[in-house]
């Protein structure tokens, strides 16, 4: 869901950390210049806090997710939902993850620019 994403910013040299279900995306992401892992806990890992860990999954994933990555995030890191959840998902969401002392944004992400 977020290839083109990884592609513009590997380009522009952030260091990008990628986790999917699905190997052949995770492999697609690393010829991206992407850094690949093997799980939500492997990517925590890799990245120094405060960190910035950007969801992309469809809206209806997102609280599955957020239960796998919860325990292992700390307080300050900022969490980003790019699936296009119902904002009053969001809301919830962020009063939740605020009372944990970490930062959540609600960027919904659909299409974007071809290149």
């Amino acid at each position: 869901m977020g290839s083109k994403m990884v592609t513009r910013l590997a380009k522009k040299k952030h260091q990008v950390v990628v986790y999917d279900r699905d190997e052949k995306a995770v492999q697609a992401a690393r010829k991206r210049r992407a850094i690949p892992t093997a799980s939500i806990e492997q990517v925590v890992a890799m990245l120094k806090p405060p960190r910035l860990i950007w969801i992309m999954v469809p809206h209806d994933k997102v609280d599955a997710i957020l239960k796998k990555l919860l325990p292992h995030v700390t307080e300050g890191d900022t969490i980003v939902d790019g699936g296009n959840s119902p904002y009053e998902k969001s809301m919830k969401r962020a009063a939740k993850l605020e009372a944990k002392g970490l930062n959540f944004l609600d960027v919904g992400v659909n299409g974007g620019p071809e290149d």
